[in-house]
């Protein structure tokens, strides 16, 4: 008996080289073709485009904008066009007979929307925490935010234990975990970022390698080194990550040269390199303020560093403290700068500490794992889920809200639209009771 393989859709929110995106790219990179074709939607031409096209896989351009969105970006305009972006999307679901719609990340919904017009299964692969996220803002409360996540989904995948708890109004016990899993890439023996920055060999390196974003916290790993190096002047800081926001690069640079350590900290920018840096690392840090996974402390378990990371969510699933590195609080320089004092008076221990981080990546976080637990997901998806009257009613009345903005201009007229539309006054009673239900039952659940 033969049987003919399973299409899926993919929806990216990005199209450039990061997080999301590259743990998206090691899926298709390494899913079975034998039993799956593989199709991607961009919003746009980008690093990331080229490198899908490379896996021969075929990628379809059309923009999307993100309903959970940045505060610098404008709500009018994400959701004037939903309902007919929605059903461009719907259109190729059918002309490519799509048989699953995976959407990567929770900041765009259209994948979710056009799914359901079409009667497609659909997989919600979640990477964020939102629950008081320093940039990301959904425009609905986030209770409802998740709820229409979890109506709109047949499965909802979380990256972490972490990001599942945080999926507030959204049915957790539906909500399944895989973790992100790497490639491990070889070392180039003919590069070294000593040589080309000219560190001294006796010098210790410490890395943090992310864009730069708010919530990466680079500006508490600044004042980190200046504590440091106020210690001792035998380490150099390197900062690897394409400087997504300008304006805040500017700001950290600005801040090195007030605490006048710009000869010890060095941002890198951009590279394609990460392996050799790691290589001669000697202590990664994630000094992040939030973070739902992190590739970057897992890729560096995988080279045998140790990790010291902030408490800021999936980072203590990844970094077990005290064995595969040190977990310190969020935005504390003093702790996280005895922290990395402390563990480069100690060889024996960073060299333990690696041995064992290399084994929780092989145990828990290759691609291999993660990409099987995909497969098996997608075998066992059946039939679309479907949603009782009630909740038909409210996910329509939500729908019905975003489609009765498209002419406002304004946060205020936006919120004032919402309370006072037909559809969520009709919907206010059902609201209410759902609300003392589901707290009544969430002991139970």
């Amino acid at each position: 008996m033969t049987y003919s393989k399973k299409r899926i859709l993919y929806i990216s929110n990005d199209s450039n080289i990061g997080g999301a995106t590259n743990v998206l790219y090691t899926l298709l990179k390494h899913i079975d073709k034998e039993k799956f074709e593989p199709e991607v939607i961009f919003p746009e031409e980008g690093p990331m485009v080229g490198l899908v096209r490379g896996l021969n896989i075929h990628t379809i351009i059309l923009p999307l904008k993100w309903w959970i969105a940045d505060r610098e970006s404008c709500f009018y305009e994400t959701y004037k066009d939903l309902i007919e972006r929605s059903k461009k999307l719907a259109s190729i679901v059918e002309t490519e007979k799509i048989d699953i719609v995976h959407t990567n990340t929770s900041v765009v919904i259209e994948g979710a929307i056009a799914a359901r017009i079409t009667g497609r299964p659909h997989i919600w692969h979640i990477h964020e925490i939102l629950y008081n996220h320093p940039t990301l803002t959904p425009y609905l409360p986030l209770y409802l935010s998740g709820m229409m996540i979890d109506m709109l989904s047949d499965t909802i995948v979380a990256v972490s234990e972490r990001v599942r708890k945080g999926l507030v109004g959204a049915n957790l016990s539906r909500v399944r975990v895989i973790y992100n899993g790497i490639d491990i890439k070889p070392f180039d023996e003919n590069k070294s970022i000593r040589r080309e920055i000219g560190i001294p060999a006796t010098t210790y390196i410490i890395s943090t390698i992310s864009g730069i974003l708010k919530e990466k916290g680079y500006d508490s790993l600044i004042e980190t080194a200046a504590l440091i190096l106020s210690k001792r002047k035998d380490i150099v800081f390197l900062a690897t990550g394409s400087k997504q926001k300008t304006y805040l690069y500017e700001e950290l640079i600005k801040r090195v040269y007030e605490l006048n350590i710009e000869n010890n900290f060095h941002f890198l920018g951009f590279r394609n390199d990460i392996s050799n840096i790691i290589r001669e690392t000697d202590i990664v840090v994630v000094p992040s303020i939030t973070e739902s996974f992190s590739l970057s402390a897992v890729e560096a378990m995988s080279y045998e560093k140790p990790v010291i990371a902030t408490a800021c969510g999936g980072l203590e699933e990844i970094v077990v403290d005290g064995e595969t590195g040190i977990i310190v609080p969020v935005n504390n320089p003093h702790k996280m700068s005895d922290a990395i004092l402390n563990l480069l008076l100690d060889e024996e221990k960073r060299l333990a500490m690696g041995k064992k981080a290399k084994q929780r990546v092989q145990e828990f976080y290759l691609a291999e794992r993660y990409v099987s637990e995909f497969e098996e997901l997608y075998k066992t998806l059946g039939k679309k889920k479907l949603l009782s009257t009630h909740d038909n009613l409210i996910l329509d009345s939500l729908i019905d809200v975003f489609c009765e903005i498209r002419s406002l201009k304004s946060k205020e007229a936006y919120m004032n639209s919402i309370l006072n539309s037909r559809s969520w006054k009709i919907t206010a009673l059902l609201r209410w009771l759902n609300g003392i239900l589901m707290s009544l039952r969430r002991g139970i659940w």
